[in-house]
């Protein structure tokens, strides 16, 4: 099992993963997961894969794009390799202003001395 890495990215944000890999003996395909669940292609509009899938851009990030993300690397289906780091993603979103009260809620009074 991959061993556990976070980061945390402020909300609005973007975060680009990047999947390496050494001593390959060809061109492998790289697929994502996200929470064990396979990332495809147009499947989260603010997931954004680049054209040999080796990496993915978090991108103008919101809370549902918080999780444990994992590369895998496959070629001819003789190799298959998971990526040795899981990295958890918080995605910090700022806290809720309170609405500002509205002018009927204000009432003016004078005073007379």
């Amino acid at each position: 099992a991959p061993s556990p890495s976070t980061s945390s990215i402020p909300w609005k944000t973007s975060l680009v993963l990047q999947c390496k890999t050494q001593n390959w003996p060809g061109s492998p395909t790289y697929f994502w997961k996200k929470n064990d669940n396979t990332i495809y292609p147009n499947s989260d509009e603010k997931l954004l894969f680049s054209e040999t899938k080796q990496s993915l851009t978090l991108s103008n990030a919101t809370k549902s794009q918080s999780g444990e993300y994992v590369c895998i690397a496959t070629e001819n289906d003789a190799y298959l390799f998971e990526s040795s780091v899981a990295l958890t993603v918080f995605v910090v979103e700022p806290p809720s202003i309170p609405a500002a009260p509205s002018a009927s809620n204000i009432s003016l009074s004078s005073l007379s001395l």
